[in-house]
């Protein structure tokens, strides 16, 4: 039987630092773009169900055209001021430019485009990320 020499333990303070793990990578970010257009007082439900149902580091944005009509900017402005995760965005007037401009001014890592009176379910985020990992 070999006798190795005897090494000098190191006293724990002694030892270096153990490398931390890498930080667990962040959840998706959903933004949720709406286009609306005259809806009035209507939307404020919907808004509030897709707000309800974020997940985490989402975010809302009612796209509004430069001139909205004052009933719908004030059902938007209703839900935006109560919520710092819903904004509004103005666009030119039609789809396809606000969902452009939704799309622009959106942050999350995956977009959801609903329609004004869309009321979705309140695990909608749950379907949307099944749907992504597949």
């Amino acid at each position: 039987m070999t006798t190795l020499p005897a090494q000098p333990v190191a006293a724990v303070a002694d030892r270096p630092a153990r490398a931390a793990p890498p930080p667990a990578d962040p959840a998706p970010r959903l933004s949720v773009i709406v286009p609306a257009h005259q809806e009035g007082d209507l939307l404020v439900d919907p808004l509030r169900r897709v707000l309800t149902g974020l997940p985490p580091g989402g975010e809302l944005l009612v796209v509004l055209k430069h001139a909205p009509d004052p009933d719908t900017y004030a059902a938007a402005a209703r839900v935006a001021t109560t919520d710092p995760a819903a904004r509004i965005v103005h666009a030119d007037a039609g789809r396809g430019p606000q969902l452009a401009a939704g799309a622009a001014a959106a942050t999350g890592d995956h977009l959801l485009f609903l329609h004004a009176d869309t009321r979705p379910p309140a695990n909608y985020a749950d379907h949307v990320a099944d749907t992504l990992a597949d």
